[in-house]
């Protein structure tokens, strides 16, 4: 595992120690880590949900109507219309 070594400033170092001291991390390095791994996982959240958008807006206007495109996202979704 490598190392490195950040500085804080002391309000982020104690906010850092009391997230471990609450018991929820093991200690301030497991802690620094889980915010990079969700920041990660956020990222790529993003970047997925940005490229569904890239691709509805290139796919054009659609000639369905607003019933034909509900009626088609229940379906794939197995979803009956008469639970809603």
């Amino acid at each position: 595992m490598a190392t490195v070594t950040i500085s804080l400033s002391d309000p982020l170092k104690d906010w850092a120690e009391r997230q471990t001291r609450e018991g929820e991390f093991g200690d301030v390095s497991d802690y620094v880590g889980d915010l990079i791994r969700k920041d990660r996982e956020r990222r790529q959240w993003i970047e997925d949900v940005q490229k569904l958008i890239d691709e509805g807006l290139a796919s054009g206007v659609s000639t369905r109507t607003m019933d034909e495109i509900m009626a088609d996202a229940r379906a794939r979704a197995g979803v009956d219309s008469r639970e809603l």
